[in-house]
This record gives structure tokens, sequence and C-alpha cells, in this order.
């Protein structure tokens, strides 16, 4: 019982002094700092800037983060990866059920460019033949 005690608190310190490290610095929770803009953190929390590969090349797009709801609109499909045993194949249709999946995706999370702009580009430059 003591021991238990003894531990309680030493944990209790211990969260007392992660939470004083990090709130160090930080004005009172009350008040935003001058010239805060709730907009811009709602929006640097929406969307990031990450380096895609394309054609060989890294481009710079700004992703918007989805949420659980927007995913499933996407489509019955996991995101994480399975590993697949080296003697099955995938049928067509899986394949295409999973590329119209990448493709809802692709087209929900790309704010700059947008999926669409993508599209007309790759369609413009001779790249894609149009179906």
């Amino acid at each position: 019982m003591i021991f238990h005690r003894r531990l309680e608190r030493l944990v209790e310190n211990l969260v007392d002094r992660m939470l004083l490290e990090r709130l160090h610095g930080v004005r009172s929770l009350s008040e935003p700092p001058p010239g805060y803009n709730p907009l811009e953190a709602i929006r640097g929390g929406l969307f990031h800037w990450v380096a895609v590969p394309f054609n060989g090349e890294d481009v710079w797009c700004q992703l918007r983060c989805p949420n659980a709801t927007q995913i499933e609109q996407c489509g019955d499909i996991s995101n994480i990866t399975v590993d697949m045993p080296k003697d099955k194949t995938y049928d067509y249709d899986e394949i295409i059920r999973l590329r119209n999946y990448q493709e809802k995706l692709c087209e929900l999370v790309f704010n700059v460019p947008t999926f669409d702009g993508i599209c007309v580009l790759v369609r413009e430059s001779g790249l894609c033949p149009i179906m």
C-alpha cells in the first residue's frame, strides 16, 4: 500500500514537471497571442505540403487531411498494406476497384494542384490517351 502511494506521487510529480516544461513560455489559455488568426491555425491542421513523386520528379503539393467519413466515401478498401502470398495474383476486377479507390482518394486530398488540374495537364501533354 505504501509502495502504491509512493509510486502514485512519483507519477504525479513527473506528469506535473512534463506539463510545466511544455507550458513554459505559453501565455494564458484564456487569451490568444497578439495577431493570432484562428483560421490560419485551422488551415495549418488541415493542409500539409508534401513532396509527391511524379514521373521521376518530386513535386510539392498541398494535401488536405480527410476525416474518416470522407475516406469511407472513397470505397470499402483499407489503407493498410498486407503482405500478399507470392503465388496470389489480383484479378482484373480487384485491380480496377483498387485504382478507382486510389483515384477517389487523390481527388479528395489534392488541394494545390487539384487532381482535376493534374488530369487536364496529363491529357494535354499526350502522356495519357483520352478514353
